[in-house]
């Protein structure tokens, strides 16, 4: 995949995760843009990763990197890394459908470049993956289907179920 497509495809994945780009700009002080990789750019690599790691386990992510967030110093830096590192390594063998690629740790201390971009692309779709799959669980264990013997895999308005979203076929949602 080229790095252009990566860039597009890690942007929109972050905004459908909901990041929201301009208080990210004014809280970082960094441009949030699909080139924001294309050189290192460690401030926003933090960011992201921050953004990312609370979006997939939001407890886990407190406990994990209660002691180096924010990123003040140099030892904060490096337990950050390290703990990104650690994350991401253990999800890679623990789940191969995230399809992580190899991670190095030096690929953290100069957050920039195609290897870098492919490697927020793909955890990004494994963090967006897990996200909808949870929030999609908990729409579907509240609601109610209508008794139009509409179900699963079955087509709504010429929409495939499984890839549609709860709308005119469910109740109180």
């Amino acid at each position: 995949m080229e790095l252009e497509s990566m860039n597009t495809l890690l942007f929109t994945n972050l905004q459908l995760l909901g990041m929201d780009i301009l208080a990210m700009e004014g809280k970082y002080h960094v441009p949030f843009n699909k080139e924001m990789f294309t050189l290192p750019n460690k401030a926003g690599s933090e960011a992201v990763f921050h953004f990312l790691f609370n979006r997939l386990n939001p407890g886990l992510f407190k406990e994990q990197f209660r002691d180096c967030w924010p990123v003040l110093d140099r030892k904060a830096e490096l337990q950050f890394r390290k703990i990104c590192h650690t994350w991401l390594t253990s999800i890679q063998a623990d789940d191969p459908d995230a399809h992580l690629p190899r991670i190095n740790a030096s690929l953290l201390l100069s957050p920039g470049g195609r290897k870098f971009v492919h490697l927020l692309y793909r955890f990004s779709t494994y963090v967006l993956t897990k996200t909808m799959t949870k929030e999609h669980v908990t729409v579907h264990s509240s609601c109610r289907l209508k008794k139009f013997g509409v179900g699963w895999g079955k087509p709504i308005g010429g929409v495939h179920r499984y890839t549609s979203f709860p709308g005119p076929a469910f109740t109180d949602c």
